[in-house]
């Protein structure tokens, strides 16, 4: 259940910076950065664990 609570967060997150984008393109570039990174960490750092359950 708590992971699924962390997807959702992401989710929610990740929407959120859709709309900031939308607002200004200026910002684009680091959002999605951030978004690449985020995602980077969750596919090297949280799913390696969970698969080994």
């Amino acid at each position: 259940m708590k992971n699924c609570s962390i997807l959702n967060n992401t989710v929610r997150k990740t929407a959120h910076y859709k709309s900031l984008i939308k607002r200004s393109n200026a910002e684009a570039d680091t959002l999605i950065e951030c978004i690449l990174s985020s995602i980077l960490f969750f596919y090297f750092a949280v799913l390696p664990p969970l698969m080994k359950l």
